[in-house]
């Protein structure tokens, strides 16, 4: 498989969505499918995105990402809120 013609990782951190803001660095990992799509991941909450090009594939991350937010937001049990305690060190609402 040939190398990829992009960094295999970037930084994320500041305001990165309209409603949401990450406090803290957050490393996002690109690799290439044969097909042609790129997935982006992290290696902390375990959240992906895919598209055709690299703002794509890290535009659908975040959307998994603030979904993923806006759903163990809405649960009270023990280990989602535990979850939604972590996730807040590092993403929160503007």
């Amino acid at each position: 498989m040939p190398y990829p013609s992009f960094h295999p990782q970037v930084v994320l951190i500041g305001d990165v969505l309209e409603k949401f803001t990450l406090l803290q660095p957050l490393v996002i990992n690109f690799e290439q499918r044969d097909e042609g799509r790129i997935i982006a991941s992290d290696e902390i909450f375990y959240m992906y995105g895919k598209g055709l090009t690299l703002q794509e594939a890290v535009r659908d991350y975040l959307s998994s990402l603030s979904e993923y937010y806006s759903l163990i937001e809405s649960h009270n049990d023990a280990p989602s809120i535990g979850l939604f305690s972590y996730l807040q060190t590092y993403l929160q609402r503007k």
